[in-house]
């Protein structure tokens, strides 16, 4: 497996962090390998400060998203 380097570049906020666990699922705009920063929403061991399971979205993603969750009525 080759080795990724990222740099969390704003944390927006966390979706969910439970009691006595080092694990949260939160939304940061991070750069993967000097790449442009990207909406990030995953799971992170935050005692190692690891990236786990998770999303990262464009700009035009995100707007997509939106979009799409206004349409569900959300």
């Amino acid at each position: 497996m080759s080795e990724f380097k990222f740099e969390v570049t704003e944390s927006l906020g966390v979706l969910r962090k439970e009691e006595g666990k080092p694990f949260t699922i939160e939304v940061k705009k991070v750069s993967w390998n000097g790449k442009p920063t990207k909406l990030d929403i995953r799971n992170w061991n935050t005692e190692k400060n690891i990236p786990l399971k998770g999303i990262s979205l464009t700009d035009d993603e995100v707007k997509a998203l939106i979009d799409i969750l206004k349409k569900a009525g959300y």
